[in-house]
């Protein structure tokens, strides 16, 4: 099926090519703010760290309906300057390349010669040509996934397209990691 559990993704996967590589003297140091941008690349969630000094991972505005509050409500008089840009999109296509199996590496049928799955935005192709992305997962196995979290990717990757920027006055009851509507 097409369905993918969060407890299947691994930022951290096996290597088995690695297995027979003993290093007694090499160490490697991640941070912990590295892990962690790992683990919220992997899985989308955002993480941040709130006002309160709480550090926050939780997926992209879970359970944060804000619409009926009037604080993040923006309305025309609590807006000093709003600015806003559009620019042409890095890609038009994305790649997907996985392996046979799910969070395992060094199998020798990964990434080039293993499982692959594409979308293409033939409108954004018309527009701007063809504009190359892609993506290496291990924890998707099935090309029909991969379509879909292909089509996915397209979005995440050209989230940039579109910005905007708005200057307000103080406003310390505003939290971070809420939407704000305006």
């Amino acid at each position: 099926g097409t369905e993918l559990s969060v407890m299947d993704m691994q930022a951290y996967v096996l290597d088995i090519g690695q297995m027979g590589n003993v290093n007694l003297f090499e160490s490697t140091y991640e941070t912990k703010l590295d892990i962690d941008n790992k683990v919220v690349e992997i899985t989308g969630y955002e993480f941040f760290q709130d006002s309160d000094g709480d550090f926050v991972f939780k997926p992209p505005f879970y359970n944060l309906d804000t619409r009926g509050s009037r604080i993040y409500n923006l309305n025309m008089e609590d807006i000093i300057n709003v600015s806003h840009s559009i620019k042409e999109p890095d890609i038009t296509y994305v790649t997907l390349k996985g392996c046979a199996f799910k969070n395992m590496a060094g199998t020798g049928a990964d990434n080039e010669f293993g499982v692959r799955g594409q979308y293409i935005d033939y409108k954004l192709v018309a527009q701007y040509g063809w504009r190359e992305g892609s993506y290496e997962t291990s924890y998707l196995n099935n090309p029909r996934s991969m379509f879909y979290a292909a089509v996915n990717r397209l979005d995440i990757m050209n989230a940039a397209v579109a910005s905007a920027s708005i200057t307000i006055p103080i406003r310390p009851e505003l939290r971070p990691g809420y939407p704000v509507y305006v």
